[in-house]
C-alpha cells in the first residue's frame, strides 16, 4: 500500500492484471497473488480469486494448461473488477471529530470511551468471514476484514457461520490490541449460532472448541412489546405455514424466546410447548389479524362512532384485552353457554389464518361436510360469509378428494373416426375382440372352456365369428387365417388391450403383446393399433356386436349343455343373422326398397332369404346355369347389386350416423402436464394408485380425451374421464 502524506490517503500500489485470451491455472496463480491488502478492504473481489483457484483444483487441471473457455470468462470479469478496486483510496485516520471552538479536526482513537466497535460475521456455501466497523456518534468507518473460503470437504450452513464467527472473534482479540475500544457488539444473522454461544446444554466437539473461543457472553433480543401485540405477522409470515398447528408451535416459541431474554436464567421456560403457551399464541393471531384487517373499525370503536354496517349488524364491540367480539341477542345471563360462544371473536373471511383454522377444524372432526365444521366454529369466532369460506376450503382438501372427488370432465363426442366412415372394401379395417368363456361338453363327458372370436368391419359393419378353444397366439392365428381366406386380409387390425376382463385378462393381454404374433401379421402387411386404456367405449363398434352375439347366443342355448361341434354350428348361424340385420330405417311401405344390411355388402343379397332362379330378359325362368353367357350375365348383375347398395350406403347408412349429435361434454379443460391424478380402478377407491400426467393427447379437434400417465408400475395411458385431480383446479 501507499502513502500520500498531502492528502493522508492511503491507496494500492498499481499492478498489471490483464485479461487474456488464454491463461493457465499459474496465471491465474501469478495475477491474483500480486495484490497485498492487509486490511481486507477488497475482500470482495480478492475472494472471487480464492474460489476461482479452489474450482481449478477441484477439476484437476494441471499447472500450464489453457484454461477452458468457462473459466477463462470468470478469470477476465476478475480481472477487470480487480484493476477497478485497485484505483480505491483510503483516509488513514479513522474518525475525525471537529473540535467545536477552533474548528479544528481532531483524532478520536485516542478517546476509546466515546467509540463503539461492531463486528459482523456472515457465511455463504463457498466462503465466510467478518468485518470491524468502528463508530462514534455521527460517523463510521471500516477498520478491517477477514475471509476464508470454504473447505472443499462440505459443512453445513451453521458450521460456516460459527466459523464466521471465529473468525470474527480473532479479528476483534487482534483490533483490542490497538484501538482498546471497550464497547463492542458482535453481529450474526444465524439463529443457530446464537443458540449455541449462549446454551447450558452439551455441545458436539467441532462445536463446542469453536463456541469457546468466541467472546460472547449474553445473547440480546432487539425486539420489545410491540412485536407480540402489534406487528406478530411482520415477524412471522404465516404464508409460509400449511398447518395451523405448527404456526401456534412456533409464535408460542418465539413468544417464549423473548421472555427468557427478559428474565432471569432462574424464572425461565424450558421443555415442551403447554397448552397454555399455544392459546396465547393463538390469541396473538386473532389479535394480529383484526388489527390488520378491522383498523377502521377499531377505531370506530374506540371514538364511540358507529357508522359502518358491519359494527351495526354484528353489534361489535372490544373487550378489555382489546378484542373485537360480536354481540347479539343471547344475553350473557340468559343462556347456558360459554361467553366465548355468546361473544365470539370476529375473523376475516379471506384471511388466511381463517383458511388455516378451517383447515384444522376439518382434520380434526374427521374431514366432516361444511354444516359440522360451521357449527363447530361458531362456538368461538363469527366469521361473515362463513359457509361458502369453509365449502372454499373443502375443494382444495386432498383427503376428501381421494374419497369423493369427481374425474375430469369429458369434450364433446368427436367426429367419428375416418375408417368409419371410408368407403373400402369390407374387412379392409377389422375390429376383433373376445367374449368370456363358455362351457362345453367332450366326447368324454368332461367340461372344457371355450371362447368366441369375433371380427367385425368398420365401415359395413359385417361380422366373421369363431369359436377357439382357448386364448393362446396358435389359437387366435388359426382363427385369423380362417378369416382371411374366407374374406381378406385386413390392412389394419383394431383391438382393445383386453384389461376388462377378470379371469382372462392375463392370458388376452399376452396373447396382443405376443411378439409372434406381431411379426406373423407384420408380415402380412397388417398393421395392429391399440385403443386406449380402460376405454371400452373407443371400441364401441365391436362391443356392440359382441352384445348381441351373446344375447342371441344365451337365447338359442338357454341353459343346454352342447359340445363343440353344436357350438360351432350355433355360432355360425348366428353370424348370419347378425350380417343381416338393417343397418338403414325399415320402412312400412310394400313399394319401398328393402333395407340395407352388411350381407348386401359382401354378397349382393340377404343370406337367409330364399334362392331365386336366374331371370332372363324376357322373363321367362330357366335353370340352365352351364351357359358361359348367363354365368357372365350373372356376375353383371350381382357386380351392379352390390354397387347399388354401396351407393344406398353413403346415401342411407353414412347420412343416418349424424343423427346422433348431442353436445353434452365441456370443452372447458383443466387438466395439464405434471398434474397427480388418482387412477380409476375396480377396487375400493382409497387403494386407487396414483400417477402424473406426462403427456396430453390431442385429438383432430384439439380437445384432450386420454393421457400419457407415470405409475410406479410404468407408464400407460387412461382416458380423462378414468382420471382424477388431486389438485385444485382453476375452476374451483
Amino acid at each position: 500500500m501507499r502513502w500520500n502524506p498531502e492528502t493522508d490517503t492511503l491507496t494500492f500500489a498499481e499492478k498489471e492484471i490483464p485479461v487474456l485470451d488464454s491463461i493457465t491455472k499459474r496465471d491465474v496463480l501469478t495475477y491474483a497473488s500480486r495484490i497485498y491488502d492487509p486490511l481486507g478492504i477488497l475482500s470482495p473481489v480478492t475472494v472471487r480469486a480464492k474460489i476461482l483457484m479452489q474450482d481449478l483444483w477441484k477439476e484437476n487441471l494441471d499447472w500450464d494448461v489453457p484454461l477452458p473457455e468457462q473459466y477463462v470468462k470468470v478469470w477476465n470479469n476478475l480481472a477487470t473488477d480487480l484493476r477497478s478496486a485497485l484505483k480505491i483510496q483510503l483516509s488513514r485516520q479513522y474518525i475525525q471529530d471537529t473540535n467545536t471552538e477552533t474548528g479544528s479536526e481532531l483524532e478520536t482513537g485516542s478517546e476509546p470511551d466515546n467509540l463503539q466497535l461492531h463486528v459482523f460475521v456472515d457465511a455463504s456455501v463457498k466462503s465466510y468471514g467478518a468485518a470491524a466497523y468502528i463508530l462514534n456518534h455521527k460517523e463510521t468507518r471500516l477498520v478491517m476484514a477477514k475471509y476464508r473460503i470454504a473447505p472443499v470437504k462440505k459443512l453445513t450452513l451453521p458450521q460456516l457461520e460459527l466459523m464466521a464467527a471465529v473468525i470474527g472473534a480473532r479479528l476483534y482479540e487482534h483490533l483490542q490490541t490497538t484501538l482498546e475500544v471497550k464497547n463492542v457488539t458482535f453481529w450474526s444473522d444465524s439463529q443457530i449460532v446464537l443458540h449455541w454461544s449462549a446454551t447450558m446444554k452439551q455441545l458436539t466437539g467441532f462445536v463446542k472448541n469453536r463456541v469457546e473461543t468466541t467472546p460472547v457472553t449474553s445473547v440480546q433480543c432487539l425486539a420489545d412489546n410491540t412485536i407480540t401485540t402489534h406487528i406478530l405477522s411482520n415477524v412471522i409470515n404465516i404464508q409460509h405455514y400449511s398447518k395451523y398447528h405448527r404456526l401456534l408451535c412456533v409464535t408460542a416459541l418465539l413468544l417464549r424466546f423473548i421472555f427468557n431474554c427478559r428474565t432471569p436464567s432462574a424464572v425461565r421456560h424450558y421443555g415442551h410447548v403447554t397448552a397454555r403457551e399455544i392459546d396465547i399464541a393463538r390469541l396473538k393471531w386473532i389479535q394480529d389479524v383484526q388489527q390488520t384487517t378491522y383498523q377502521d373499525v377499531i377505531q370506530e370503536l374506540k371514538s364511540g362512532n358507529r357508522k359502518q354496517p358491519i359494527i351495526r349488524q354484528l353489534r361489535l364491540f372490544l373487550d378489555s384485552d382489546n378484542f373485537i367480539r360480536c354481540g347479539g341477542r343471547i344475553h350473557i345471563h340468559n343462556a347456558q353457554i360459554p361467553e366465548v360462544a355468546k361473544f365470539p371473536y370476529l375473523l376475516p373471511d379471506k384471511h388466511y389464518f381463517t383458511k388455516l383454522l378451517i383447515r384444522t377444524t376439518h382434520e380434526r372432526l374427521l374431514q366432516v361436510g361444511a354444516s359440522s365444521i360451521v357449527t363447530h366454529l361458531r362456538q368461538q369466532y363469527w366469521i361473515p360469509a362463513i359457509r361458502r369460506c369453509v365449502i372454499s376450503v373443502l375443494k382444495r382438501c386432498v383427503t376428501c378428494k381421494k374419497v369423493t372427488g369427481k374425474p375430469f370432465d369429458a369434450p364433446d363426442s368427436p367426429p367419428l373416426p375416418k375408417i368409419r366412415v371410408k368407403d373400402a372394401i369390407p374387412f379392409r379395417i377389422t375390429g376383433v375382440d373376445f367374449t368370456g368363456h363358455l362351457y362345453v361338453s367332450e366326447q368324454n363327458g368332461r367340461e372344457s372352456k371355450a371362447y368366441i372370436c369375433l371380427f367385425t368391419c368398420a365401415s359395413t359393419r359385417a361380422v366373421h365369428v369363431e369359436v377357439v378353444p382357448d386364448l393362446s397366439t396358435a389359437s387366435f392365428m388359426q382363427a385369423f387365417r380362417r378369416f382371411s381366406s374366407r374374406h381378406l386380409l385386413p390392412e389394419i387390425m383394431v383391438s382393445d388391450n383386453c384389461t376388462t376382463f377378470e379371469a382372462a385378462s392375463q392370458e388376452v393381454h399376452r396373447l396382443y403383446n405376443s411378439r409372434k404374433l406381431h411379426d406373423s401379421l407384420s408380415s402380412k402387411g397388417t398393421e395392429w393399433r391399440f385403443i386406449p386404456k380402460r376405454a371400452p367405449w373407443y371400441g364401441g363398434w365391436w362391443e356392440r356386436l359382441i352384445g348381441m352375439a351373446k344375447e342371441a347366443l344365451k337365447k338359442v342355448l338357454g341353459r343346454s349343455y352342447v359340445n363343440y361341434q353344436t357350438l360351432q354350428t350355433i355360432v355360425t348361424e348366428i353370424e348370419t343373422v347378425l350380417n343381416d340385420r338393417p343397418l338403414t330405417y325399415v320402412t312400412s311401405g310394400v313399394s319401398d326398397p328393402e333395407p340395407l344390411t352388411p350381407s348386401h355388402l359382401l354378397y349382393g343379397r340377404t343370406l337367409t332369404s330364399y334362392l331365386h332362379s336366374t331371370l332372363h330378359g324376357d322373363g321367362k325362368i330357366t335353370e340352365n346355369m352351364n351357359d358361359h353367357r348367363t354365368l357372365t350375365r350373372c356376375v353383371d348383375i350381382q357386380r351392379k347389386l352390390i354397387s347399388n347398395f354401396r351407393q344406398r350406403w353413403r346415401r342411407e347408412y353414412l347420412t343416418a350416423l349424424r343423427e346422433y349429435h348431442q353436445a353434452h361434454g365441456k370443452n372447458e379443460q383443466t387438466i395439464s402436464e405434471g398434474e397427480v391424478v388418482q387412477i380409476h380402478d375396480d377396487g375400493p377407491r382409497t387403494r386407487w394408485k396414483l400417477a402424473v400426467v406426462t403427456e396430453l393427447i390431442h385429438g383432430n379437434d384439439g380437445l384432450v380425451r386420454f393421457a400419457v400417465i407415470k405409475t410406479k408400475d410404468g407408464i400407460t395411458n387412461r382416458p380423462v374421464t378414468k382420471l382424477y385431480p388431486l389438485e385444485v383446479l382453476k375452476s374451483d
